[in-house]
Formats: structure tokens, C-alpha cells, sequence
């Protein structure tokens, strides 16, 4: 059962951080128990240099592909998803709900940003699962 306090004050983190633009992002990749949410937003996802994208789909203007991080917690996972709402118009799929290290892009037009970067030794490719 989701604990409301619990929840509003993870929101309420996310909110702190994403300070100077506006917070569109809603975090659901908290973890739970008997008690309700979990606050994880510290915690490591993804060891090591990372840059995270979103495949263009019908809700999005462009595509998105992050800078670079170097073993983000959930928190800033969750400003690079806001930044990505804000920059490709997709305004339906809002919860951050996982991070998802890819070998291989499907659409076509994403191909050239991804490979250029797997040219870098070391990077890992994140897809932003984005849920509505």
C-alpha cells in the first residue's frame, strides 16, 4: 500500500533538487515495502561514465541524449529526465519509472548520436524509461 507522506516527500526531494526550471518529472522507480515508499534517490544505479537517451517516438518532438554522468544517483537521474521532458515536448510519459544500459539503438536517427559515443571507451548507453 502506497504510504502518501512517504511518497510526497520523495516527490518533495525531487523537487528541491530541480530548482531552476520547471519540475515536470514524477519519480516512480522508488522501491517499497510493508510501510510504503522507499526513498532511494541516493542510491547508484549505474556505476561508471553513462549518458542516458529516449528514442522519438509520437509523443516527442526530437529525440533526447543526456551529457555525460559519472555513476549518477537517482536524483540526478531524475533532473536528466525532467531536462529530457522539457526538451522533446513529451509532456504524456512523465514517471521516471528505470534506467535501462543498451548495446544497440533501434531508430535510425539515433544511431549516429549513439555511436558516436560508443566511439569513447568506458560509456555506458542508458534508456530513460518513462512511463505515463
Amino acid at each position: 500500500m502506497l504510504n502518501m507522506k512517504k511518497y510526497c516527500e520523495i516527490q518533495d526531494r525531487v523537487a528541491d533538487y530541480i530548482i531552476d526550471r520547471p519540475k515536470m518529472v514524477i519519480y516512480s522507480a522508488y522501491k517499497d515495502d510493508k510501510d510504503g515508499a522507499i526513498d532511494n534517490l541516493d542510491e547508484v544505479p549505474i556505476e561508471g561514465k553513462v549518458v542516458f537517451f529516449r528514442e522519438k517516438d509520437n509523443f516527442m518532438e526530437v529525440p533526447f541524449l543526456s551529457e555525460t554522468f559519472n555513476s549518477p544517483t537517482w536524483l540526478e537521474i531524475c533532473k536528466c529526465a525532467n531536462d529530457s521532458i522539457i526538451l522533446t515536448g513529451d509532456h504524456h510519459h512523465v514517471y521516471l519509472e528505470d534506467v535501462e544500459v543498451v548495446n544497440v539503438v533501434n531508430q535510425e536517427e539515433n544511431k549516429m548520436m549513439v555511436l558516436k559515443l560508443l566511439e569513447n571507451d568506458g560509456f555506458k548507453i542508458a534508456r530513460l524509461i518513462m512511463g505515463s
